[in-house]
């Protein structure tokens, strides 16, 4: 079989680009109707343990479950992959803000020091239209497609030589759980 021609040339470059030559072949499965990675659980206790936020939350892990802890991965070993501090992060300097107005949001930008095309804003509800920032894109503002579009525009945001990618903040509920945590693992604190 001809996998060259079973690849999306997006999702095969985003993997090429981040594993380079370390990898001998890419199966890709399409586009991924979650966008982010899985949640983790350990099931080896008494009451799963939540590990890695995912786009499955704890109350439909409690719903099948019975009951669920959060968080502690507790030791020194990994227990997973994607357990690290840091996971996916663009080149860029990634921050989170939230903004009142865009008046705020350039204000913001520019005590990070970002100026005129190098600047990527990634939003969900509040969206500047004046055009004093040149590279906006607003994604949607429901968690599952929310996630489906992040890792999209973090990539597109890099290829296109961004040194600093403002998200907007997204809520904190655990809808958002698994967002919110891959974020901050691709945010540079910030």
């Amino acid at each position: 079989a001809n996998l060259a021609n079973q690849l999306s040339p997006t999702s095969a470059e985003h993997v090429r680009a981040g594993l380079g030559d370390r990898i001998p072949l890419i199966v890709d499965g399409g586009e991924s109707n979650v966008g982010i990675e899985s949640t983790v659980v350990d099931v080896t206790g008494a009451v799963p343990r939540i590990l890695r936020p995912g786009m499955i939350g704890a109350d439909e892990i409690a719903a099948v479950a019975g009951a669920v802890a959060r968080g502690g991965e507790g030791g020194s070993v990994l227990r997973s992959p994607g357990l690290l501090e840091k996971h996916y992060s663009p080149r860029a300097r990634l921050v989170i803000r939230s903004w009142i107005d865009e008046a705020d949001l350039v204000r913001q930008i520019g005590e990070l020091g970002g100026v005129g095309e190098e600047v990527w804003v990634i939003s969900h509800t509040r969206l500047p239209l004046s055009g004093r920032i040149s590279n906006v894109v607003m994604i949607p503002a429901e968690p599952e497609a929310f996630a489906r579009a992040l890792y999209a525009e973090l990539h597109r945001s890099d290829q296109a030589g961004a040194r600093l990618i403002v998200v907007e903040e997204v809520p904190v509920s655990g809808d958002w759980d698994g967002i919110v945590d891959r974020l901050r693992r691709a945010s540079s604190g910030g």
